[in-house]
């Protein structure tokens, strides 16, 4: 037989916790004796001892009969009497019987206390790791592209790279690029020209060469003339094009 640890000890040493494991004594004495077979199956069932539950099934079979005696006999006859006197030994001597097992079985349950309550306690999910040696990275920072702790902290060679991997990823997703500033067409290259919808470098070439006998456009309908431009091409280069007159003058 096992002895009991120190946390049984404990426990057994705890008047609260012996009344609450004490409470399946209540079956046999409040019922009379008929629900007494009650109480020993469920400690016997707890504890897996034979010895426990096998006297409950004794008492219920017990009870049984006494109740069919009972219903057969009539009043005040023979076997009224002896139905009576069995259901009161039944009763006595399963409350006496309880209180004997019950110290065997406070004894047995602050040994298994611990294997009890694991036994039951919800299975929880495991955690995720909390470093990086645990087999995943330190948290990186949405914005300042280094370790959790501050814009200071370094920054790993994971972390955002904005001239390698784009603009950084925001709450609600990628954030757009800035929107291209419009070219201004007098201070443009040939080849920044030839790059507009519908010109290429013959165009581009003619609108350089009218800028300069020109001095530079004034007007943006100046750099229209010069590219030669259709209505429908004025529409398409209109939001990419602007004509600073800052180095040339101010405009008509």
């Amino acid at each position: 037989m096992s002895t009991t640890g120190n946390s049984g000890r404990h426990l057994l040493a705890q008047r609260g916790w012996r009344f609450r494991h004490s409470l399946w004594v209540l079956f046999p004495i409040l019922s009379f004796g008929l629900l007494t077979s009650v109480g020993f199956v469920i400690v016997g069932a707890r504890a897996r001892r034979a010895d426990w539950w096998g006297p409950g099934v004794g008492y219920f079979v017990l009870s049984i009969v006494v109740l069919i005696m009972s219903g057969k006999s009539d009043e005040g006859s023979v076997g009224q009497a002896v139905s009576s006197a069995l259901l009161l030994v039944a009763w006595l001597g399963g409350i006496a019987h309880a209180f004997l097992i019950n110290r065997s079985w406070l004894r047995w349950r602050a040994e298994h206390n611990d294997e009890i309550v694991n036994r039951y306690a919800p299975r929880m999910a495991p955690a995720p790791p909390t470093s990086w040696t645990q087999g995943g990275p330190p948290p990186v920072s949405r914005w300042a592209g280094g370790a959790a702790g501050g814009p200071h902290a370094p920054s790993p060679r994971w972390a955002h790279d904005p001239h390698r991997d784009g603009p950084p990823q925001g709450v609600y997703g990628s954030v757009p690029p800035p929107a291209p500033q419009p070219l201004d067409v007098n201070t443009a290259g040939i080849g920044e020209l030839a790059g507009l919808p519908g010109f290429d470098y013959e165009r581009a070439g003619r609108v350089v060469t009218a800028r300069g006998q020109q001095n530079g456009f004034r007007v943006i309908e100046d750099f229209h003339r010069a590219a030669a431009l259709t209505p429908h091409e004025i529409a398409g280069v209109r939001e990419h094009v602007r004509c600073s007159p800052a180095r040339f003058g101010p405009a008509r």
